[in-house]
């Protein structure tokens, strides 16, 4: 029985909130790698365009992750069973309190970042958004360990190790196809 056939049989299914938050998490995260690979790489005066077009790129590339990842988890559930789906929501849920964590000051700094005062945006630089990109890799790491945790299974562990790989090192791919454009 997979996800699809659960909410049609009337079975309690999982709540897909965890899964929405995870997945929006991981775009903003994407969009932001995408800015990162980009930042210090060009001579322009205007960067906006090229800025912007980092951060599609980022994006597109963080969409591909997650559909991969929901088709690896498609095939998981059809390995494992419903329960795969209640193990991935509980790995999900607390991955997602963790990363929120993090999340919410950076949000915050980034739309503190557009205000017109320049003392506060370089405060928000130096203070927040220049060690969340240090801490970035402990706290995704944190996050699957402690979904993992919440939800031990070995197919929350495959998803997790995924997940781990994928997104630690969409960063450096980005950064290595505009080294090479």
């Amino acid at each position: 029985m997979d996800f699809g056939e659960l909410i049609v049989s009337g079975v309690p299914s999982p709540s897909l909130v965890p899964f929405f938050s995870m997945a929006l998490l991981a775009l903003v995260d994407g969009a932001m790698c995408g800015f990162r690979a980009a930042a210090g790489r060009s001579g322009l005066i205007d960067k906006r365009l090229y800025f912007q077009r980092a951060i599609v790129r980022g994006f597109g590339a963080t969409l591909v992750v997650l559909v991969v990842g929901v088709v690896l988890a498609v095939a998981l559930a059809r390995v494992n069973g419903a329960a795969a789906w209640f193990e991935f929501e509980r790995a999900a849920r607390a991955s997602a309190a963790v990363y929120a964590s993090f999340a919410g000051p950076v949000i915050l700094a980034i739309l503190l970042w557009f205000t017109p005062s320049i003392d506060l945006r370089t405060l928000m630089t130096v203070t927040i958004l220049g060690p969340g990109t240090l801490l970035r890799p402990v706290v995704v790491l944190v996050g699957l360990a402690v979904g993992v945790h919440a939800s031990p299974s070995w197919s929350v562990g495959l998803m997790a190790t995924y997940a781990g790989i994928a997104m630690l090192s969409l960063e450096r791919w980005l950064g290595r196809r505009l080294a090479h454009s």
